[in-house]
C-alpha cells in the first residue's frame, strides 16, 4: 500500500518533469490540529518565486481533483535553500565547482569531517580540491554534506 507521501509524489512528479524541476523532498506533517504539505523542488540555477507560486497552483489543482487527501491541509512549495544537504550523486554533480563540508561514517586521513571543493565524480565517489591536496570519498561513506556558505 502506497503511503500519502508516495501517492502525492506521483501526482505532482509529471507537473515538475514539465517545468524542468526536481523534487527534492515531500514532507507531509501533522502538527497539532493542524496538517501541512511540503514540497521542495530546485533546479540548476536555482527556482524563482514565481516558479514556486506557479507550481504551487498546479499541484493544488491537481490534488483538489484527485482528492487524495481527505482533510484540509496547507501546500507549501519552496526550494530547499542554500544550506540544502547533498543527497545523492544527482546532487553533488549539480555542485561541482563549489565548496563543501562533508561529515563522515569513517575516518578519511584521521578525520570524521572534510572540507573542500567539488572537482568531480568518479565512479560512486565524490573527488574533492582539499588543502593540500585531492580526496577521494565513497558515497556510501557520508553522513551529510552542505555547501560552505
Amino acid at each position: 500500500m502506497q503511503t500519502s507521501e508516495e501517492k502525492i509524489k506521483q501526482l505532482v512528479l509529471p507537473i515538475l518533469r514539465e517545468e524542468d524541476l526536481e523534487l527534492v523532498e515531500i514532507r507531509f506533517l501533522h502538527s497539532g490540529p493542524a496538517w501541512s504539505l511540503r514540497v521542495f523542488v530546485d533546479k540548476s540555477g536555482g527556482v524563482t518565486i514565481d516558479q514556486c507560486a506557479s507550481i504551487s497552483r498546479r499541484i493544488s489543482d491537481r490534488l483538489d481533483t484527485t482528492d487524495i487527501i481527505a482533510h484540509r491541509y496547507v501546500l507549501e512549495v519552496s526550494s530547499p535553500g542554500l544550506d540544502r544537504p547533498l543527497r545523492n550523486r544527482e546532487d553533488f554533480e549539480r555542485k561541482i565547482g563549489e565548496e563543501v563540508k562533508i561529515n563522515l561514517k569513517q575516518e578519511i586521513n584521521g578525520t570524521l569531517q572534510i572540507e573542500g571543493r567539488i572537482l568531480r565524480l568518479a565512479g560512486d565517489e565524490v573527488i574533492l580540491s582539499g588543502r593540500d591536496s585531492q580526496i577521494n570519498i565513497a558515497l556510501e561513506k557520508i553522513i551529510e554534506a552542505k555547501i560552505i556558505i
